[in-house]
């Protein structure tokens, strides 16, 4: 600074000696900036009107750092040093006299993250050391506690607390470079939070019932909100479980709400433990009121929750905290598994049987388990095979009394054993899903699975396969009706659009229904390939397989080419079609079973001949068999009666092969277009009949359910069924339109 001479006229003082004092403001600079200049005045008596000399001396200001950081303290439990976990976020802080860039009113504000600190803040002193105040702005959620410096002699006096939950810090700033700076750590805790008891009434407790649990935590014991032990109760009724999984009613915990405001309900100290237990209620109806799951929306402490112990030990966080306890009835049930012999030879057979308790209604309380059941068979009649009450003591399991609880879900599968077979699964006690041949395994679910009292399953077996009477050594087979979509023993009227790819469907039982399932240019190959008794939508693409089971659901297999003729059936006796076409190209036929992905191929035929597969001996098993159109020759490979050669047709007739006598097998029969003639061969007598025209499309079907293949026309351009029914007699149906092809005709070579 240059010095400066400034001239001052005296009054009639002998001697004047003053210090003079000016401040200059700094600007643009952060921070302040004191310079007193200082100088002497003196004048000779008398000489009133002699200017007086004054010499002003420079002087500069020095700088210091402050460094300031944000920290969680310990949670409010004596001797805890456990940082309060809730509080998070960013926290703001002004320096007095440091000042936003082009002012000297409005204080600048740094902000800092929990855990960490801001930069190194320059602040100008008017000498070498200086007081400075530190102010924490408040923040939604927390609250100051205490305040620290580093070095520790930098602290002056205690924090100073605000009603907002802020406060301020005076502290000592000394010149110098950052090493010397001045660290103040602000410390902070989340306001006391709440907690909500929650009750899920579980099967068997009545909607309303009240429930009491005991609390104990710490938090405000009075209004000023001194901390202390609370030990308290709360009362609360169940309410309905939701969709989601939660639900129920609500209480808070009543008591004193210091520091948020609320004063009839009870704050805890966050971070602390909340215990909660719930008082036992009294039995319901003579049966035990269990708990069955607890949930919260905190964090559970080390050792909880108990559900046999009826406890859960929460973490106490800001705001609202929820505990939800569910409750049910324990509704004891007996299950029993009965095993039936379906053929002599396997009287007295040990059946093994894994149970598995997949989701049982008492939630947590009884995990699943899984347990094995041994039965050896016995007859069917009166005693309905060989029964065993299942335990649930050991193998993982401890249900109350060794009985299951009403509603759970239980799964019972019988384990596979070489040549045998189930047949059935029936129950009569509960509600089972539909029998599907091929599987070992039901369940039991619901309200109508494992029932008051006794449940009782029973399992029915035989050595001869799907498909077959429970009798050996026969095996009779039980026939199964072709293009029966709903499992009533009946053929459905129905056709395949091929314009947009939809089959329209006129149940026998069912009714009406439409499936879109297909493209112009199928083959349509409907068969039972799950084995439930019901005919499956299918179509086949050039190779490709496309089968929407009824049971299985949606399958797309690769097995064929674009010249092979599909014919899908049940070639093994297991109750399910298997993929099958016929290659005319090398007379060559390929069946692949789904179930095991076993392919078989043998060749039998020639170019030009029409592939016929039926059961023609009765066995249960589809014959691979062609019709021979240049000698009207009917070539059959039975699977029991061996090759079987028969000369019955002529040029452009139609093999429409059926069991039209109800025998059991499979009867060769011809369709004459030119004539309208039905040709055939049955048990002890033969077929002939004019039923049609030269453009009808022949659909032999069991229509009536008598176990009788009737003989029967779909006329395309009139979109009408005309049946012969063997019981029902004729029958004339308007059921699609021309341009649909006739489902039942879908095997007949053309």
């Amino acid at each position: 600074m240059n010095e400066r001479n400034i001239f001052l006229y005296q009054g009639r003082t002998k001697a004047l000696h003053f210090v003079m004092f000016i401040a200059l403001l700094a600007v643009g600079a952060i921070g302040y900036l004191l310079i007193p200049p200082s100088g002497t005045v003196s004048a000779e008596s008398g000489d009133s009107d002699v200017p007086a000399l004054v010499n002003f001396e420079p002087f500069s200001a020095v700088t210091g750092h402050i460094k300031i950081c944000k920290r969680a303290a310990a949670i409010d439990v004596p001797g805890s040093t456990t940082p309060d976990p809730d509080v998070q976020g960013s926290f703001r802080y002004t320096i007095n006299g440091v000042f936003v860039a082009g002012s000297n009113t409005t204080l600048q504000v740094f902000t800092t993250a929990v855990g960490q600190c801001t930069n190194s803040i320059a602040v100008t002193l008017p000498s070498g050391e200086s007081d400075v105040q530190v102010n924490e702005l408040g923040e939604v959620g927390a609250f100051l506690v205490t305040a620290t410096t580093v070095p520790v002699d930098r602290k002056i006096g205690e924090v100073t607390l605000n009603s907002n939950g802020g406060g301020s810090q005076l502290v000592r700033v000394v010149e110098g470079s950052l090493s010397n700076e001045t660290i103040v750590n602000f410390f902070n805790r989340s306001r006391p939070g709440q907690l909500k008891v929650c009750k899920i009434a579980g099967p068997g407790i009545p909607l309303n019932r009240i429930f009491t649990f005991r609390v104990r935590g710490r938090g405000p014991i009075n209004t000023a909100g001194t901390i202390g032990a609370i030990d308290t109760t709360v009362n609360v009724m169940a309410g309905a479980p939701n969709a989601q999984g939660g639900g129920g009613n609500c209480s808070f915990v009543p008591g004193f709400g210091a520091i948020v405001g609320n004063t009839e309900r009870q704050t805890f100290v966050v971070g602390s433990v909340i215990l909660t237990d719930e008082l036992p209620p009294v039995n319901i109806g003579g049966n035990p009121v269990l708990v069955s799951n607890i949930t919260t929306t905190s964090t559970f402490a080390p050792g909880s929750p108990s559900l046999v112990g009826r406890f859960a030990d929460v973490i106490a966080r800001r705001d609202i905290v929820e505990v939800t306890y569910t409750n049910f009835v324990f509704q004891p049930s007996i299950l029993k598994i009965c095993k039936i012999a379906g053929s002599n030879s396997l009287l007295g057979t040990p059946f093994t049987f894994d149970v598995t308790l997949a989701n049982p209604v008492s939630g947590g309380i009884f995990p699943p388990f899984t347990i094995p059941v041994t039965i050896n068979a016995g007859p069917d009649g009166p005693q309905g095979g060989n029964c065993q009450v299942v335990g649930t003591t050991g193998a993982g399991g401890s249900l109350l009394g060794g009985a299951f609880n009403q509603g759970s879900t239980v799964t019972i599968t019988e384990r596979a054993a070489g040549g045998i077979f189930v047949t059935n699964i029936t129950s009569t006690t509960s509600n089972l899903p539909p029998f599907v041949p091929g599987t070992r395994t039901t369940t039991l679910s619901g309200e109508n699975g494992i029932v008051a009292g006794v449940t009782q399953v029973t399992f029915t077996n035989n050595g001869c396969g799907f498909g077959f009477s429970n009798s050996e050594p026969d095996c009779t087979p039980v026939p199964r009706t072709p293009f029966d979509f709903d499992g009533d023993s009946r053929a459905d009227v129905s056709v395949f659009r091929p314009s947009n790819g939809v089959w329209y469907i006129n149940q026998s039982s069912a009714g009406f229904t439409s499936i879109q399932f297909g493209q112009a240019g199928d083959k349509i190959v409907p068969a039972d390939y799950d084995g439930d008794g019901k005919t499956d939508v299918a179509v086949y693409r050039s190779g490709a397989w496309y089968l929407n089971r009824s049971q299985l659901g949606f399958i797309g297999v690769n097995f064929g080419t674009a010249e092979d003729i599909p014919q899908p059936a049940d070639y093994d006796g297991d109750g399910k079609a298997e993929l099958a076409v016929f290659r005319p190209s090398n007379g060559g036929w390929y069946v692949l079973n789904l179930a095991n992905n076993q392919l078989n191929s043998v060749g039998f035929g020639r170019n030009g001949d029409k592939p016929v597969a039926a059961d023609y001996d009765g066995d249960g098993k589809a014959d691979i068999g062609v019709f021979r159109v240049s000698n009207g020759g009917w070539y059959i490979q039975g699977s029991q009666a061996g090759i079987i050669a028969i000369g019955f047709g002529a040029l452009n007739d139609r093999p429409v092969p059926a069991d039209y006598d109800g025998d059991g097998d499979t009867n060769i029969a011809l369709y004459r277009p030119s004539n309208g003639a039905w040709l055939g061969t049955t048990t002890g007598s033969s077929i002939g009949i004019r039923f049609g025209i030269s453009t009808d499309m022949p659909v032999p079907a069991d229509y009536d359910g008598d176990g009788k293949a009737d003989i029967a026309v779909f006329r395309q351009s009139e979109g009408a069924w005309y049946i012969s029914g063997s019981s029902t007699g004729f029958t004339g149906i308007q059921f699609g339109q021309e341009g649909d092809l006739p489902v039942p005709n879908a095997f007949v070579a053309q």
